[in-house]
């Protein structure tokens, strides 16, 4: 390009020097004074060619000084798909080390309950399941749906309620309201759960839905999203009613988006307490006595049985039981006592990538920035039983080697997919997304790389 600008400059005096020449050779004042305006529009034209064509090298020099960095950086700087495996197994294997401590399967405990669940926090791994998929009522395991739905609408948790005829007198487990009493919210929803108070059920129904029967509506709702869609919510309280039903499985659902909650958290982990003059007792008989509990819901009908739903912490997993139709209140504390041994003796929860991890690099055309790291943007758990053996393969697949800006936070550049050889219904999927964003470059910034190009054209 340098060439032609040259060329025009010599094109241009030639010009010049031609059509002086001819002033000279004509002669006459007028058509020199002709003459002289074409010299100095020829002259402006040149002019404006000259420094189209140097816009023009300037512009070309520019993308292909880009390219010729492009070319030269990505080899050493952007890893093959085969470096990025690499370095996801090394990360794998210093989380979950090389082998598990043991390759002998145990042996799963032997129930009474009718229907069951252990399902991990972490992943949402089934660790165990017995009938979990089978419809059964669930007693005032019911009440977890109502404190979800009542949390979610209220405005304000110590706004209060008034007391109506048919709260105080329903029947069942109650927590001793009277008719016409006016309580918070936030002291119902402990009276809910500590006491199972089926009163305390109606009074947050009728507060919060108008009716107890437009409540469940907005009950059934909220399973809906959650994934529930085996549920079904007659009462507020669950006692019998003909299609009032859920699964374990559905039911484990449930507590684990109820769980997510800290005021949740907070009342099932408390033994007793005194409130709004209520005296509140937490009916779950395994608080306290092991260690592992945190808290839960008990429930109990003539059609459910005995039932609870307990979420278990333990140094190497936390996940949520469900027990559904126990015979008995022994049954249902031995089989909760055979859970709790079984999932913190057999398995284990690792940690694989934590959030922002750096897995692929990339390089970027048309943007203010040139370069951009792939990324894991959440904490990545697996939970492995101890007889599993930790052999893992992994695939990693670029959604496209080369980036043109914009590109935007979070945007998928990638995605790993990662197989373990004894847990087929562990295939992890992970996307890779942006590290952050890169706006396209503006005419202002191609005019700065131009100037910053004269070195490139006139040196």
């Amino acid at each position: 390009m340098l060439a032609l600008s040259i060329f025009v400059i010599i094109l241009g005096l030639a010009s010049y020097l031609y059509v002086d020449a001819m002033l000279v050779t004509k002669g006459g004042a007028s058509i020199m004074k002709f003459n002289k305006l074409i010299v100095k529009k020829v002259t402006c034209i040149l002019l404006i060619l000259i420094t189209l064509a140097y816009v023009l090298s300037a512009y070309f020099a520019t993308i292909s000084v880009a390219k010729e960095k492009y070319a030269a950086d990505l080899p050493e700087l952007k890893m093959s798909i085969k470096e990025v495996e690499n370095r996801l197994k090394k990360l794998i294997t210093h989380s979950i080390g090389t082998s598990n401590e043991s390759t002998l399967q145990s042996l799963p405990p032997t129930l009474s309950a009718s229907r069951c669940i252990v399902s991990d926090l972490a992943t949402d791994r089934i660790l165990f399941e017995k009938n979990a998929y089978s419809k059964t009522p669930m007693a005032s395991t019911t009440k977890i749906m109502t404190f979800i739905v009542a949390l979610e609408n209220c405005d304000d948790i110590y706004e209060t309620v008034t007391v109506s005829r048919a709260a105080a007198y329903t029947e069942g487990s109650t927590m001793h309201l009277a008719e016409g009493e006016t309580i918070t919210v936030h002291d119902l929803l402990y009276g809910l759960l500590l006491n199972s108070g089926n009163d305390a059920a109606v009074a947050i129904a009728e507060h919060i839905g108008g009716t107890a029967e437009d409540f469940c509506v907005m009950m059934n709702d909220r399973a809906a999203k959650i994934g529930a869609s085996n549920t079904n919510f007659k009462t507020p309280h669950g006692l019998d009613r003909e299609g009032h039903y859920t699964t374990a499985y559905e039911l484990a659902l449930i507590a684990k988006e109820a769980y997510k909650q800290p005021l949740f958290r907070k009342i099932i982990s408390t033994s007793s307490i005194t409130l709004s003059g209520h005296y509140l007792r937490n009916t779950n008989p395994l608080l306290g006595v092991h260690s592992e509990v945190t808290g839960g819901k008990t429930g109990y009908t003539s059609g459910a049985g005995k039932c609870i739903v307990f979420f278990i912490e333990t140094v190497n997993v936390n996940a949520v039981a469900v027990l559904l139709n126990c015979p008995t209140s022994n049954d249902r504390v031995s089989d909760s006592r055979k859970l709790i041994n079984y999932t913190g003796a057999n398995f284990k929860t690792y940690e694989l990538f934590t959030r922002g991890t750096r897995i692929d690099y990339f390089k970027v055309e048309k943007g203010r920035s040139n370069e951009l790291y792939g990324i894991i943007d959440n904490n990545v758990y697996i939970t492995l039983a101890k007889w599993e053996n930790s052999s893992f393969s992994v695939k990693y697949t670029r959604k496209s080697n080369f980036l043109t800006a914009p590109v935007a936070y979070l945007d998928v550049l990638g995605n790993i997919k990662i197989t373990f050889e004894n847990a087929s219904d562990l295939p992890i999927e992970i996307n890779v997304t942006s590290e952050g964003s890169i706006v396209r470059k503006t005419y202002t910034d191609h005019l700065s790389d131009m100037i910053n190009t004269l070195p490139y054209i006139f040196g």
